[in-house]
């Protein structure tokens, strides 16, 4: 009982820091959006929530103001690059260079790739 409270109150510290982050961060297992913190939701104009359990390949997401950073990333989750990082641009009207970086990890279920990304004017 005490390791599984000791888990929650860990996995609360993470949410919060992730929520306070000024840097949108993913994570994405088996082609699924798991993890989407607000700021992602900031940087991709459009509303993490919606981004959590989306496939990479939905075409609706595809279509989205944010479609050329997730067919990216889908493009590199095929090709199971170990770690990256590179600049797309998204964006309808307002347009904007995100810099991306991503890494691999193991997760239970397989692999986890963890995205982190941020305004590339701001930096």
């Amino acid at each position: 009982e005490q390791g599984r409270q000791q888990i929650e109150r860990e996995r609360q510290l993470l949410e919060a820091v992730l929520e306070r982050l000024s840097a949108g961060v993913m994570a994405i297992e088996q082609g699924q959006v798991i993890i989407a913190n607000q700021a992602a939701q900031t940087l991709l104009a459009g509303h993490a929530e919606e981004f959590r359990g989306c496939r990479l390949d939905d075409p609706a997401l595809l279509e989205s103001p944010a479609g050329r950073f997730f067919a990216r990333v889908r493009d590199r989750d095929r090709e199971r690059t170990f770690e990256w990082r590179e600049e797309v641009e998204v964006g309808g009207e307002v347009r904007r260079t995100l810099l991306v970086r991503a890494l691999r990890l193991a997760a239970e279920s397989g692999e986890r790739l963890v995205l982190v990304f941020d305004d590339a004017n701001l930096l």
